[in-house]
């Protein structure tokens, strides 16, 4: 029998809303990503759109007194100076987060869950509301 590929549903790891469905084609792999509310396509990031936002909320945050924010931020550019050359998604839940996640790294959380769905853990590289 053939791998014929892998849907889930992504469920924030914050409020625990699935708001994306992503499917693993069978073939190389491939992410296709839509939303849930409107069953609107995902699309990646340009690498160098989501650097540059990245760049800008972190200038943003060390201006501000809000060390979470801080945090998170650091968090989002380390994560993506390291999964530099990858695609990456912008994922947006209702509740304001923002997951930023690499095709490699959701692909493989995607292929190791044995549910329907893949909860997001908003420690690694999300943008809070703001």
């Amino acid at each position: 029998m053939a791998w014929r590929g892998r849907e889930v549903e992504l469920r924030c790891g914050e409020c625990e809303t699935i708001f994306a469905r992503v499917r693993v084609s069978a073939i190389y792999r491939v992410l296709h990503a839509r939303r849930i509310d409107n069953d609107a396509r995902i699309m990646p990031r340009p690498g160098y759109s989501i650097n540059e936002e990245s760049r800008q909320r972190l200038a943003r945050a060390e201006q501000s007194d809000d060390q979470t924010q801080l945090d998170s931020e650091r968090q989002v550019a380390a994560y993506l100076h390291h999964v530099a050359g990858e695609i990456v998604y912008d994922l947006r839940c209702p509740c304001g987060l923002r997951y930023v996640r690499s095709s490699p790294d959701l692909t493989k959380q995607i292929l190791k869950t044995a549910g329907r769905w893949v909860t997001l853990d908003p420690g690694l590289a999300t943008w809070r509301k703001g």
